[in-house]
């Protein structure tokens, strides 16, 4: 029991929860229980509101699906949360998706994450079990997506085309098997990678971003 209260802790802090009042469990799954010992409630209606939502899906459509659901009747509040819990790759139950397949997919902006037609913001990634990852999308105010396309427009750089430049740089700081794994990923997600190293403005930043890159090309997710 103690450890089923520990583990249950970790996840309402892995996930935030503490942040959310209103959360709901649209569909249970057997492979990821551990969310039932969150205290979440598991009557959902599309015609209410919540604070956080979390929904399993099996493909990027069923993905689309569920979002524009959301949106088309105001299902999350302002502010609130969606996770959407998806098969990872080598996952050895369901049919495995691809996380940078994900947002050319959607047709998700590359530079702030937005989906389109939408206040709904890409904005976090879990690894949640074997078979699991979580991937956040925030619905945001408007005053939300005021600031954030005044801080991009204040960045050193908000065209990931102008970090283009930077790839040959960035071929040297790899090894040959991470730049062949960096190659295999879309290329949005290579022009993303290459703005968010190089618009760092000190190298300790640069480093730490490039660590970062090196363990999420390696990963098995």
């Amino acid at each position: 029991m103690v450890d089923n209260e520990i583990e249950a802790s970790k996840n309402r802090k892995k996930l935030a929860l503490h942040h959310y009042h209103d959360v709901v469990l649209v569909n249970e799954n057997e492979y990821s229980t551990e969310l039932l010992a969150l205290d979440v409630q598991r009557d959902f209606c599309w015609q209410q509101q919540y604070d956080c939502v979390l929904i399993h899906v099996f493909s990027i459509d069923e993905m689309k699906e569920q979002l524009y659901r959301l949106h088309e009747h105001q299902t999350l509040r302002e502010g609130g949360l969606c996770y959407l819990l998806y098969p990872k790759l080598n996952n050895s139950i369901y049919p495995g998706i691809h996380r940078d397949h994900i947002f050319p997919a959607l047709g998700v902006d590359d530079a702030l994450g937005f989906l389109p037609g939408t206040a709904y913001k890409f904005n976090r990634m879990v690894n949640f079990n074997t078979i699991w990852t979580i991937i956040g999308i925030k619905h945001l105010s408007f005053k939300e997506q005021q600031r954030l396309m005044r801080q991009s427009d204040n960045r050193p750089s908000g065209r990931v085309s102008d970090y283009v430049q930077y790839e040959s740089d960035l071929m040297q700081r790899l090894t040959l098997d991470e730049y062949t794994r960096f190659k295999q990923l879309t290329p949005g997600r290579q022009r993303q990678w290459l703005r968010h190293l190089y618009s760092a403005k000190t190298q300790p930043t640069k480093d730490k971003r490039l660590n970062e890159l090196k363990v999420n090309l390696l990963s098995d997710e």
